[in-house]
């Protein structure tokens, strides 16, 4: 089934929390509503109705603050968003912070309770690591040899 642009039913433009994606003469393509619910610095939380037989779900996209001042309030935050009913919920993005020590090589080690709020977050509300393809490590400090540090920040959840 071909859908008509929406863009085109509209006057040109699309509505906000709504995108499009087209393939070249109308065949395939993607098409899901958005209804953004939550907005920061350090977060886009949002409803996701992908259209048809599939379920709506929840979406935070997250960059977690690199300030340690900041981050017991992101983590308030993140457990106020969580869905109350059993509504899918995915989390995505750099989190900044570990889950565990061997997601550190380099630099000083990461003490017990000092880098531990998504792994406290993720077990207070039931929520697994999606795991990963490639390298370990998704950042690192780029500096040679034994100043080199490099941690697995980035997931989704």
């Amino acid at each position: 089934m071909e859908l008509p642009r929406v863009g085109a039913t509209l006057g040109g433009e699309s509505p906000p929390g709504f995108s499009e994606n087209h393939r070249p003469r109308g065949k395939g393509g993607l098409v899901f509503c958005f209804n953004v619910l939550w907005k920061s610095k350090n977060l886009i939380h949002m409803e996701v109705e992908p259209g048809g037989e599939d379920p709506r779900f929840f979406c935070s996209l997250v960059y977690g603050p690199p300030v340690w001042k900041e981050k017991e309030g992101f983590w308030l935050v993140m457990r106020q968003l969580a869905p109350t009913d059993n509504t899918p919920w995915i989390c995505i993005g750099d989190f900044n912070d570990l889950i565990r020590s061997n997601e550190k090589k380099g630099g000083r080690p990461t003490l017990g309770s000092s880098s531990r709020g998504l792994q406290h977050f993720m077990q207070s509300m039931g929520l697994v690591d999606l795991g990963f393809l490639g390298s370990r490590f998704t950042w690192c400090n780029k500096r040679p040899g034994l100043a080199n540090i490099r941690e697995r920040l980035d997931r989704g959840i």
